[in-house]
């Protein structure tokens, strides 16, 4: 609906392809295990490590905490890819 004259276009923020790549082999996951956890094919997994499409902001969100869960990775370190609601409690 970006095209009312009061409304801006929203772009959901996409993480670099580059860092895609580098978080999921720091938790030691192949792309067909990372893409099951997010609900993706590996093939779509591959096309955003290459930047061929963008990843989806809520694949990434949902890849990240996943792994805080987990204990993998720090929520702090994170926060500028996290909604706060989703840090609280």
């Amino acid at each position: 609906m970006a095209n009312h004259p009061n409304r801006k276009a929203r772009v959901a923020e996409s993480p670099p392809p580059e860092l895609i790549a580098d978080t999921r082999s720091g938790v030691l996951q192949t792309q067909a295990e990372a893409a099951a956890e997010v609900y993706a094919t590996a093939r779509t997994w591959q096309d955003w490590e290459a930047g061929r499409r963008r990843m989806p902001r809520a694949a990434w969100e949902l890849f990240l905490l996943a792994h805080c869960a987990a204990g993998h990775l720090r929520a702090q370190d994170w926060r500028e890819w996290i909604r706060p609601a989703l840090l609280a409690g």
